[in-house]
């Protein structure tokens, strides 16, 4: 549905019973229990990942955020441990881990991780641009630079998605002549988007899927959520150039881009990218 000129996604009922508005809350009252603090403000959960965050408030008048994922599954088990590894990067902004500890609530258990609170709010509270940013300056974007960098030189240690997956979503989309062979590596964020940024004081939050990625991987997920800001998405162009325009920068793009247009098409991404994403995607293929 939209709302004015912003288009918003409508959200199917919850049918997991983890995910239930009650267990949520049930789930964040026992975490708050174990830490002697109190919540303060809302709740936000993530739908691609299945956590809930929330800020703390501690006796002390501290601060600090709680972030809560079921334990249930081999994959949410591989999420969380990738979260709790990448601290190990230098010259990359992160979030604290403070403690990490296990709680049952309402028969569900949870796995709980007590982070120091980032120094600035995320970019958007949603992954995509839904109008031009005015927020982002070019220091800013140099910072994200570096950083991204860093993660990039630091050793391959898992997967963040996979050779196969790559060729398949680019070969469904554009066709087997289009290209999808990777002949660079390197260790990726692996869901860097706006919701996963902070600003004016730049910190890379959710770490569950970094790992090794085509060379050019972040910048391209960040630009496939940049869709509806043309000055921005030119912007983030630039300063990833270097990589962006590698052979494998440029399998990155068509497979976020393979990926934004499935989303779309499925109703869970704004419609109006579409015609801008095809025609993005159509300018890779003719280079």
């Amino acid at each position: 549905m939209r709302d004015g000129d912003i288009w918003t996604r409508s959200l199917p009922p919850s049918i997991v019973l983890g995910e239930q508005p009650e267990y949520r809350q049930d789930a964040i009252r026992e975490a708050c229990r174990i830490l002697d603090a109190d919540s303060d403000g809302e709740a936000r959960y993530s739908e691609r990942h299945g956590t809930i965050g929330i800020a703390l408030r501690h006796r002390d008048g501290s601060s600090s955020w709680l972030k809560l994922a079921q334990v249930s599954t081999r994959f949410e088990e591989w999420l969380r441990g990738g979260e709790l590894a990448i601290r190990a990067i230098d010259g990359v902004p992160t979030p604290e881990i403070l403690r990490q500890f296990e709680c049952i609530s309402s028969g569900i258990k949870w796995h709980a991780l007590q982070l120091s609170l980032a120094p600035s709010p995320v970019v958007l509270a949603q992954s995509w641009i839904a109008r031009p940013l005015e927020t982002i300056d070019d220091r800013w974007l140099e910072q994200l630079k570096r950083a991204v960098d860093a993660i990039g030189k630091s050793p391959l240690a898992r997967w963040s998605v996979h050779p196969g997956r790559v060729a398949r979503l680019i070969g469904r989309r554009f066709g087997r002549s289009a290209p999808y062979t990777v002949d660079e590596w390197r260790t990726a964020h692996g869901d860097l988007q706006w919701s996963n940024l902070t600003a004016p004081n730049l910190m890379l939050l959710d770490w569950e899927y970094w790992g090794a990625a085509p060379r050019g991987f972040d910048a391209a997920t960040l630009l496939s959520h940049s869709f509806m800001d043309p000055a921005l998405f030119r912007r983030i162009e630039t300063i990833f150039t270097e990589d962006l325009d590698t052979p494998s920068g440029i399998v990155a793009r068509l497979f976020q881009f393979s990926r934004i247009l499935a989303e779309i098409e499925a109703g869970t991404r704004d419609p109006r990218e579409h015609r801008v994403a095809e025609a993005e995607a159509r300018k890779l293929l003719r280079r």
